[in-house]
């Protein structure tokens, strides 16, 4: 018998003995006994898938052998092709060793080992960033093998779930894999290669992304402002209920579709808000969804509409006393009231008194127009036992120091308002009267 065979792989660790046996004499025998002797080499929790063919392709011999019996079988004399893989793990094909052996069989004994030789395992895949890295830009991953001519497989998920276990019915690697969605990315990859065992799975990688953004408004005035949230990653299932903003109502919150997709996610969406309180006010802005960052830029936004947002004065220096009217002008504010009395303010919220001895009755109003402030009331004359009063208007630069105007044409009669506007100041007061400024 000669016997030529194909080693595959490079570890030796199965003797095969193949021996061959007349039926007949030597002279007239067309017949042959074809014996696999795996002996005491054969290793125990294999499984061995055997095929034998003759020269003409035909399948002669096909089993699965579990034990270690000899394989006993009639054939012709000729060339035959025998083919033995052992597997570690049957069910999923996982490959120990594999051998193809071309023998000729003739009459006789003639016992002939051949090497079953265990094949390499393929080098499991390594991922490029590695795993465990939190980002807030888009990743590229590449997966490599140091199996030369090794194919990767990989599973991928983007909610944080475990991807599934990678087989030649997944993804096939053939070039950098982009990682551009916010959330917690994981891959998993096998490598294969005919001849070769399968690689182990590569442990899971995964890629925590959080999204930026920014945000911007609308110019409406109306009681509806939109905020469109532009983000630097794919965002997908986002709900109002992730967004904080204080003193507003929610609306809708839609995505803009040409900017991805149902199964990727939106990187542009937009949030209509109505104020519930204030309006024109700076509002914070914050989201809680896991893969977007916390505040982006701005941090807060101008929201239209509404009623402004008030906070009480702690001290306005009117003790008991009525506020008629106020101005802002040069940088301060004047609020003006009953009995004369005056105060100022740069921000609203602290007050200064001012401006008592100015008037001897109420200031009934104030107004700022051509640089300066000017005010509009009573003076009470006492002469004897006889009490007067007499319309009154002063005018200052600073709010402060106040002049006197000669003349306001309103004599006896209280000035109750006034007002600045196209060049002009006009001023209203009792008995119907009305008067107006003829300079500037």
């Amino acid at each position: 018998m000669k016997t030529k065979s194909i080693l595959l792989g490079g570890l030796m660790c199965l003797m095969v003995f193949i021996m061959t046996a007349c039926s007949g004499s030597v002279e007239d025998s067309e017949d042959a006994m074809l014996t696999l002797d795996f002996g005491y080499s054969m290793i125990s929790g294999l499984t061995y898938e055997i095929d034998i063919t003759d020269s003409d392709g035909q399948t002669v011999f096909s089993d699965i052998v579990y034990n270690a019996d000899p394989i006993t079988i009639k054939v012709a004399v000729g060339e035959y092709t025998i083919h033995i893989i052992a597997y570690s793990n049957y069910m999923t094909k996982i490959k120990y060793a594999e051998i193809v052996a071309v023998i000729e069989v003739k009459p006789g004994p003639n016992p002939t080992p051949i090497t079953l030789t265990k094949i390499g395992a393929v080098a499991a895949p390594i991922a490029t960033p590695g795993t465990g890295g939190t980002y807030n830009n888009p990743q590229t991953v590449t997966l490599s093998c140091t199996t030369s001519g090794a194919a990767i497989y990989y599973t991928m998920t983007t909610n944080g779930s475990e991807p599934g276990v990678p087989s030649k019915s997944s993804t096939l690697y053939g070039s950098a894999i982009p990682i551009n969605t916010s959330g917690v990315v994981k891959i998993r990859a096998r490598a294969f290669k005919d001849g070769m065992e399968d690689s182990a799975i590569m442990p899971t990688a995964t890629y925590n992304m959080n999204a930026t953004w920014t945000a911007s408004t609308n110019s409406s005035t109306s009681n509806t402002t939109t905020i469109t949230f532009t983000f630097n990653l794919f965002v997908n299932g986002l709900v109002a209920n992730e967004i904080t903003i204080p003193g507003v109502t929610k609306g809708a919150l839609t995505p803009d579709t040409s900017t991805g997709s149902s199964s990727t996610g939106y990187t542009k969406w937009t949030l209509a808000v109505s104020p519930t309180v204030g309006g024109a006010n700076n509002r914070t802005i914050s989201f809680s969804k896991t893969g977007v960052v916390g505040t982006g830029s701005p941090s807060s936004v101008t929201i239209y509409g509404g009623f402004p947002l008030w906070a009480a004065v702690v001290s306005s220096t009117f003790p008991a006393s009525s506020i008629y009217g106020i101005a802002y002008g040069n940088n301060k504010f004047i609020a003006v009231g009953e009995l004369g009395r005056m105060a100022y303010s740069t921000d609203a919220a602290t007050w200064t008194a001012g401006g008592y001895n100015t008037f001897t009755a109420d200031i009934r109003g104030i107004v700022y127009g051509n640089n300066r402030f000017v005010a509009v009331g009573q003076e009470v004359i006492i002469d004897g036992g006889n009490v007067s009063s007499n319309g009154k208007m002063f005018y200052s630069s600073d709010g402060i120091n106040w002049t006197a105007v000669a003349n306001s044409t309103f004599g006896s009669s209280i000035i109750n308002g006034i007002a600045w506007a196209n060049n002009k100041f006009v001023a209203v007061g009792d008995d119907g009267k009305i008067a107006y400024s003829l300079t500037e």
